[in-house]
């Protein structure tokens, strides 16, 4: 349910204590939209794909998913590549299919992916505050939004909440 900048440029010093229960990705602000560390519970699926990205690596790299250039994360782009595919722009031809094509689906974006997660989310009964909590959305207390200035005493990173809506998603 992140953003591709938040999980595409990270680095394994990010994760910690993968393998257990307790497992979070720690988002520095810098990559995150409103300039907040975000700290993510993560699911056991979550665990397995960074289990099997580090397992794929090259050891030259510290990013998760490296991009083409030593030392270098993955372009945030990618992703929306890898989905769209690649056409050439001098001829027009097609040089590598996208996802959606080659799996016969409708068009679709990485941040569709977003929305299906919390559109699922919501079909299985989480209320929209602990959705908005997963996408790292404001969070609104029926028509009222909550006042920016109670996060200067709630600081709970609600990690419970999290890890249910989740957890939930993966299954």
């Amino acid at each position: 349910m992140l953003r591709s900048k938040e999980f595409l440029h990270s680095p394994l010093l990010e994760f910690s204590d993968l393998g257990t229960e307790n497992a979070r990705f720690t988002i520095p602000l810098k990559r995150v939209k409103k300039r907040r560390k975000l700290i993510i519970p993560m699911s056991d699926l979550a665990q397995e794909i960074i289990a099997e990205a580090r397992k794929l690596k090259d050891g030259k790299s510290p990013y998760v998913f490296p991009g083409k250039l030593d030392g270098e994360p993955l372009d945030e782009k990618a992703l929306g590549h890898a989905v769209r595919g690649h056409i050439d722009p001098k001829t027009g031809k097609v040089i590598r299919k996208g996802i959606y094509k080659f799996l016969g689906m409708k068009q679709w974006t990485p941040h569709d992916l977003r929305r299906t997660a919390a559109t699922l989310a919501g079909d299985l009964g989480f209320p929209d505050d602990q959705i908005a909590l997963c996408l790292d959305h404001r969070r609104e207390k029926g028509d009222e939004a909550v006042p920016t200035v109670t996060g200067i005493y709630v600081r709970s990173k609600r990690a419970s909440e999290k890890q249910e809506v989740l957890d939930a998603v993966t299954a």
